[in-house]
C-alpha cells in the first residue's frame, strides 16, 4: 500500500479494508460520463453486506442495474484484503471476461494512493498484487476453466449463458470447501440450464446458498410507465421478460421461448377454483371403486382401482343433458415416470367450455382405461384418448368395456365416397396433429374461449416451450401431461355430436376386463 500520511487516511484505510460496504460507498468510480464516483442505492449497500455475510450467493437480475461494477469492485476488494489466493472472474466469452476485469482495473486506478498495493502483472486477463500473493484473473467459461485452481472468490458473470457452467462449478467446488466465496449472477435464459437448477435448489430450507432477485424496478426511474414503453418496443414478449423481469417465474419461464404467455395464464390462475371434497363427488362416480383404509379387503389385482383425492379433482357434478369433451394423455404407469392425465370439460357450460374434472396419477395403462370408462359413463360426451405407445392399451381396454363416446378418426373413403378403411379409435399425436393441437389450445387460452378450473395445470402450461429443434414440449425435468390432455380435449369440440338428451348416469358397477387380473 502507499504511505499513510494523516489520521484521516489511516481511519479511511481501516474502514475500507474492514468493510466492502464502506469501500463501495466511498471509493468506487465508474466510467459513466467520463468517470463518476458511484453513489450506491440503498439496495446496493444491502447487497454489499449480503456478499460479505454469505459464502454462496446466486443472483437473478434484470439488466443495467450496475451489478457488474459492484462485482468488479468486490473482486478488487477481496484481492486486496484476503492475501494468498486469487479472485477468478468467469465469463461467457473472453471479451466479457476482459471487460469485467477492465472495470476492476478502472476502480483500482481511481483509488487514493494509500489504498493501492504494489502492482505486478497487469494486462487484459490479470491484475496482480505480488506483495499480497493475490490477483484478479479473467477466465472464459471453457471446459477446463478453473480446473486445478483454488480461489478466495469466484464470480460467475451471466452464469446462465456459460456453456460449461456445470463442469466449471464442479472444478471450483474445492474453493468453497476451503472457505472461498462463489457468486453466480445472471439474467435468465429459460430453465433446464445449470444456473436455473442452482436457483431452484437454493430455495431449499437447508441449502447453503443465498438467493437474491433484482427486478427491473430496482432503478428508481423505472416505473410502470417506463415498463409499458419498453414492452411496446419489443417484438417478442420473452425478450423483455429476459432483460427486465418482474418476478423470478417470469424471468426463467418466459425467457425459455414459452408457447403460452404468462400474462394471460396468470389471469386463468385467478379464475381457478378449489376441487369438491370427496363427500360431494357424484355417487355414481365412486360406487364400487373408492376405498379408504386398509387394502387387505381387496383383491391384489384391484388395488389400483380407486379414485383418490390426490389423483382425482372434481370441480362440478355432471349436469343432465350437457355434453362433455375429454382428452387423455397416457404414460407407462411407472411410479417415478410420467403421469397419465384425463381432463373433462363441460362443453355446454353457461359461458364457455369449463373444466369439471381432472384425473392425474400413475396407473398401469389398462387400469387407467377402466377409470376413464367410469368417468365417461358419469360425464357422457366425446373422449379423445391418445393412442400413441401405451395409449393403445388404454384404448383397447375402453373398447372392451364398451366405454361410450370414444373418439374415432374419420374413415378412409374411396374416390366414390365408399368407406375402404374404418376410422381408428383414439387420438394420434403426430408431427402433423400436434402443432395444430398446441396452436389451437394457445388461441383458446389466450382468448379465454375455455375455462380452466385446476390450478395444478398452470405450471405445466407456463413451462411449456418452443424447443430448439422447432418442436414444442416440456423442458428437461418438467412434465406436459396436463398440457397434452387439455389440448386433446379442446380438439374434441370440433367433433362433438349434438346436445345429449339421455340421462347422465347409465351405469353404476363397471365390469373389470379379464386381462386386468394379470396386471399385478
Amino acid at each position: 500500500m502507499g504511505v499513510l500520511r494523516t489520521t484521516e487516511e489511516l481511519k479511511d484505510f481501516r474502514a475500507s479494508v474492514g468493510s466492502f460496504r464502506y469501500f463501495l460507498q466511498h471509493h468506487v468510480w465508474v466510467q459513466d460520463n467520463g468517470g463518476t464516483q458511484l453513489e450506491p442505492w440503498p439496495w446496493q449497500l444491502r447487497l454489499a453486506e449480503v456478499w460479505e455475510e454469505h459464502r454462496r450467493v446466486v443472483i437473478l437480475k434484470a439488466r443495467q442495474l450496475g451489478i457488474s461494477w459492484m462485482a468488479a469492485a468486490f473482486s478488487l476488494h477481496t484481492a486486496m484484503t484476503r492475501p494468498g489466493s486469487p479472485v477468478l472472474l468467469v465469463s461467457q466469452t473472453g471479451d466479457d471476461a476482459e471487460l469485467l476485469l477492465g472495470k476492476a482495473r478502472y476502480i483500482f486506478e481511481h483509488l487514493p494512493p494509500y489504498l493501492q498495493p504494489e502492482v505486478g502483472r497487469n494486462n487484459t486477463v490479470r491484475l496482480e498484487f505480488p506483495c499480497l500473493a493475490s490477483e484478479v484473473v479473467a477466465l472464459t467459461s471453457t471446459e477446463r476453466a478453473g480446473r486445478g485452481r483454488t480461489a478466495s472468490l469466484v464470480i460467475a458473470d451471466e452464469h446462465a449463458f456459460h456453456q460449461w457452467a456445470e463442469q466449471n462449478f464442479a472444478a471450483l467446488g474445492p474453493t468453497m470447501d476451503a472457505g472461498g466465496r462463489f457468486i453466480a449472477l445472471s439474467t435468465a435464459d429459460g430453465i433446464g440450464n445449470f444456473f436455473a437448477e442452482l436457483w431452484a435448489k437454493a430455495a431449499h430450507p437447508k441449502s447453503s446458498w443465498h438467493r437474491v432477485f433484482l427486478p427491473y424496478s430496482m432503478r428508481p426511474e423505472r416505473d410502470e410507465a417506463w415498463y409499458e414503453q419498453k414492452l411496446a418496443d419489443y417484438v417478442r414478449p420473452w425478450q423483455i421478460h429476459q432483460e427486465y423481469p418482474r418476478d423470478p417465474d417470469e424471468a426463467f419461464v418466459q425467457t425459455g421461448r414459452p408457447v403460452f404467455d404468462k400474462a394471460y395464464l396468470d389471469k386463468h390462475r385467478l379464475l381457478c377454483r378449489e376441487p369438491l371434497p370427496p363427500e360431494q363427488w357424484p355417487r355414481e362416480l365412486t360406487a364400487g371403486l373408492y376405498w379408504v383404509g386398509v387394502e387387505s379387503d381387496r383383491p391384489h389385482w384391484a388395488k389400483h382401482l380407486r379414485f383418490d383425492p390426490e389423483e382425482l379433482r372434481v370441480f362440478a357434478a355432471p349436469v343432465k343433458g350437457h355434453r362433455y369433451i375429454a382428452g387423455a394423455d397416457v404414460a407407462e404407469g411407472l411410479e417415478h415416470g410420467d403421469y397419465s392425465d384425463l381432463v373433462v370439460l363441460d362443453a355446454d357450460a353457461p359461458e364457455r367450455p369449463t373444466e369439471v374434472l381432472r384425473l392425474h396419477g400413475h396407473w398401469p395403462p389398462d387400469v387407467f382405461g377402466t377409470l376413464i370408462d367410469r368417468v365417461a359413463r358419469v360425464y357422457p360426451g366425446l373422449y379423445g384418448i391418445e393412442r400413441n405407445n401405451h395409449g393403445l392399451t388404454v384404448v383397447v381396454t375402453c373398447r372392451n368395456l364398451g366405454t361410450p363416446g370414444l373418439f374415432r378418426e374419420r374413415p378412409v373413403l374411396s374416390a366414390q365416397g365408399v368407406e375402404i378403411e374404418p376410422g381408428k379409435l383414439g387420438w394420434l399425436t403426430s408431427v402433423s396433429t400436434k402443432p395444430l393441437l398446441i396452436d389451437e389450445l394457445e388461441h383458446g387460452l389466450r382468448t379465454f374461449a375455455l375455462a380452466l378450473s385446476d390450478a395444478m395445470a398452470i405450471p405445466e402450461l407456463v413451462f411449456y416451450q418452443n424447443l430448439p429443434d422447432g418442436k414444442t414440449g416440456a423442458p428437461q425435468g418438467q412434465w406436459d401431461d396436463r398440457v397434452m390432455s387439455t389440448g386433446i380435449a379442446w380438439q374434441m369440440r370440433k367433433h362433438l355430436a349434438q346436445r345429449l338428451e339421455a340421462p347422465a348416469f347409465p351405469v353404476v358397477n363397471v365390469p373389470i376386463a379379464p386381462s386386468m387380473r394379470q396386471v399385478l
